[in-house]
Order: C-alpha cells, then structure tokens, then sequence
C-alpha cells in the first residue's frame, strides 16, 4: 500500500527547461563562462558546496552561486506547471497520501516556485539540494524525507523524470516512478518500478 508519495520538482511537476540553462549561464556570466544544455544537466548531481568549483575559484564559485539563487527565484514565474497536475495533487491528499518534495534545487528558489504556483501547501515536507551532503542520484535527501515523515521506505515512491531520480529511489530501497510526461516518450525506463508517459496514466494507476 502507497502511503507516501514523493515528487521531483523540475520536469516532474514544473517545466523549467526554458530558464535552466539561461540561469546558469547568468550566473556565470561575469567569468566569461557559457554552458551547454548538456553541460549544465551534468551538473544536477553536485551539490550547492560543490557547484562551480570545477571551473572557478572558491570565491568566485561562491558569487556565481549566489547570483544563480537571484537568477532562479526572480524567475520563478517563468516556470510553467505541468498541467493537470494540481487536481492530481488534490486527490492524493484527500485520499490521505502523505506528499513530500525532493529536488536538487536550492531551497530559497525552490520555495518561490512552489509558492508562485500555489502548491507549497500540498507537501508536509521539503528537502532541497543544499539541505544535503550528497545531491542526487545519492539517496541521502530521500532517506531524510523518510525520517522527517516518519514514513516506512517500503510504504514509498518516487516520482521523477531524471535517471538520477531513479538512481537514487532504489538505492534507498523506494519503488522509482518514471514520469515521462512532460518529454511524452513511450520508451519505459529499465530502472524504472513503473513508467508513464501521461498523467492520466499515472492518475489510474494510483486509483484515484
């Protein structure tokens, strides 16, 4: 029995795709750096201490950092919510699904989002990247979620859309939800417990 349920953020519930790279890029724009799309999706796994510091001094990895959490919460409105996603999440906490969030976001920006969108209140709780020691695909901010919850791993998935987030769901011995909706991709994820291309699907798999 499913009683909890944990959502990735960034192309799980929101598509961001449009400013990601644009905000790392601002961000390391005083350097004269320019990253790819690819570039700046390998660096999903770092965390906040970690992130930069392979192209750029401490201090300036620091700045750059800190000019990145302006970029992404300014920008907050400019992430659209995957729709239908809203009623899903009405009717797994009617039914009495516990939710909770795990992304590799920093918190502050993660916050603005959620509160742009008026979601925030559907999650007892939040772990974001910078609340770790080890970002994704680690399992650590899954495992954290569970203690904070008080919730039994075995009682647990993980919805994302990003091999980190399946990664790090069986490390930590929770069923991994491939949500593919956003991408609409039929190809099923082998890592994945389950794979869904719509919402629609997901929504009767979990009978609501």
């Amino acid at each position: 029995m499913i009683e909890t349920i944990i959502f990735d953020l960034d192309g799980t519930l929101i598509d961001s795709s449009c400013i990601i790279t644009q905000a790392f890029n601002d961000a390391l724009s005083p350097f004269g750096i320019s990253l790819s799309h690819h570039e700046v999706d390998a660096m999903r796994t770092q965390t906040a201490n970690e992130l930069f510091l392979d192209r750029l001094s401490k201090e300036d990895a620091r700045h750059a950092l800190e000019r990145l959490w302006d970029f992404s919460s300014r920008f907050a409105p400019k992430t659209l919510l995957i729709p239908g996603i809203v009623p899903i999440l009405e009717r797994i906490t009617a039914k009495g699904i516990t939710l909770g969030l795990w992304t590799g976001r920093d918190k502050t920006s993660t916050m603005h989002i959620l509160n742009f969108h008026q979601i925030a209140i559907y999650f007892k709780e939040i772990v974001a990247g910078c609340e770790v020691s080890n970002n994704k695909p680690h399992p650590e901010g899954l495992l954290l979620l569970a203690k904070r919850l008080n919730k039994a791993l075995t009682s647990m998935i993980h919805v994302g859309d990003h091999e980190h987030d399946l990664i790090g769901a069986n490390a930590a011995g929770v069923k991994p939800i491939y949500a593919n909706w956003l991408y609409e991709n039929p190809m099923h994820h082998p890592l994945a417990h389950m794979s869904f291309t719509t919402l629609a699907e997901f929504e009767h798999w979990l009978n609501l």
